[in-house]
């Protein structure tokens, strides 16, 4: 463990000052959720086992391949894309979003009313990970309109001032409040990170206001999960939480066996398979979004990022797909640093994934959600803006 904690230091290092001293490149996030890990399995007073080598060499080697082709590409300037969203789109966007509320009421009350626990909390998060019991398909609840709310938000954020702040705040509470009927840690956490680097990023609060946000983050997840399981918070459960959701994963990638997927590629392009099954073009199924639990040592169902690149095509796949993601990033936060209105809201999005790598793969796995998001957020900028108005409700 030693020698990875001394290539993630090394790396850190590197990213951070070549990267103008930014918390949040792709780089520095990477190497700063890994080596926290790790350093937390190292400190703490845990019961839990040695790392194997399987594991550590993995997080060593996708850091390395990542966080060096994000640096190479982030060091290139690109061309950029001064246009301003369209008023007349994002507006659009607000009306619609609005409409759409009673969605999520109905969503909640049909999860409360139907569940077969006597914690709502419970029900609501069965209904949000299986779905709905009247519902056809027992598939994980990602409605449209919930990246509908995200995109708004993200367009009136960069825009909020003194004046111009009620449709954001009505926004950012749709936003959280669907991470709460779905009692989802990672929505929850989603709306945080994108806040507080939009925010950073117009200068608005400082390193110090994200550390305190980041704090209120920390006890409003540990406070979700104990509502979810209806237990008391204590000393001891904090301790197992912990283990369970940051360093669980580590330990489930240790159980894992490269080239076992049982079609080529199933797990990376999970989507094609799902495309190709839904349209009769392929008796393959698509495998389970909702992976296979561990229980020893720690009870977990989540294997890093790490997890879908190993499976299907071992430690070749690490490397070859955080060089591609490093370079994507990379590309990615070269434009944010440049200023470019339109990839400041892309990069606030795709900052959770990178936030979240610890915990697992999101990139390809929600690959359609992505998609969606991005359609989203370009149609303002493809559209030609009108003069700024007042839009004060």
């Amino acid at each position: 463990m030693t020698g990875t904690l001394i290539v993630l230091a090394g790396l850190l290092g590197a990213a951070y000052f070549l990267s103008h001293r930014d918390i949040f490149s792709p780089g520095v996030l990477t190497c700063s959720i890994f080596s926290f890990c790790l350093l937390s399995l190292l400190v703490l007073p845990t019961h839990l086992p040695p790392l194997h080598k399987q594991c550590l060499f993995g997080v060593g080697l996708w850091s390395v391949c990542f966080v060096l082709s994000a640096m190479m590409a982030q060091s290139f300037r690109y061309t950029p894309m001064p246009k301003r969203s369209s008023t007349a789109v994002t507006d659009l966007y607000f009306w619609l979003s609005i409409a759409c509320v009673p969605l999520l009421i109905r969503f909640a009350y049909e999860a409360i009313v139907t569940g077969t626990s006597s914690n709502f909390a419970a029900n609501l998060r069965d209904a949000a990970i299986n779905g709905l019991p009247s519902s056809s398909t027992k598939e994980p609840y990602t409605p449209f309109y919930y990246m509908l709310w995200i995109a708004t938000y993200l367009l009136y954020l960069k825009d909020i001032n003194r004046t111009r702040w009620r449709r954001a705040v009505i926004m950012g509470v749709l936003v959280l409040s669907f991470g709460l009927v779905s009692m989802s840690k990672t929505f929850i956490l989603t709306f945080g990170i994108m806040t507080l680097l939009v925010l950073y990023y117009r200068k608005i609060i400082t390193t110090r206001h994200i550390l305190l946000g980041l704090a209120v983050l920390v006890v409003l997840l540990w406070g979700m999960q104990f509502v979810r399981y209806h237990t008391q918070m204590s000393e001891e459960k904090v301790a197992s939480t912990f283990e369970m959701y940051v360093l669980g994963n580590f330990y489930a990638f240790d159980t894992l066996k490269p080239f076992t997927a049982e079609h080529w590629g199933e797990h990376v392009f999970r989507l094609y398979y799902v495309l190709t099954y839904k349209a009769g073009l392929s008796p393959v199924e698509p495998v389970d979004p909702i992976l296979p639990w561990v229980m020893k040592p720690i009870a977990t169902n989540t294997y890093t990022v790490l997890y879908p690149f190993f499976l299907d095509f071992g430690y070749w796949g690490i490397a070859f797909f955080a060089i591609v993601l490093g370079l994507a990033t990379g590309w990615l936060y070269s434009h944010y640093r440049q200023g470019d209105e339109f990839f400041v809201l892309l990069y606030a999005y795709f900052c959770v994934l990178l936030i979240t790598q610890y915990n697992g793969e999101a990139f390809f796995t929600n690959l359609a959600g992505h998609i969606k998001f991005v359609l989203l957020m370009i149609l303002p900028y493809l559209t030609l803006p009108k003069r700024a108005t007042k839009d004060e409700l």
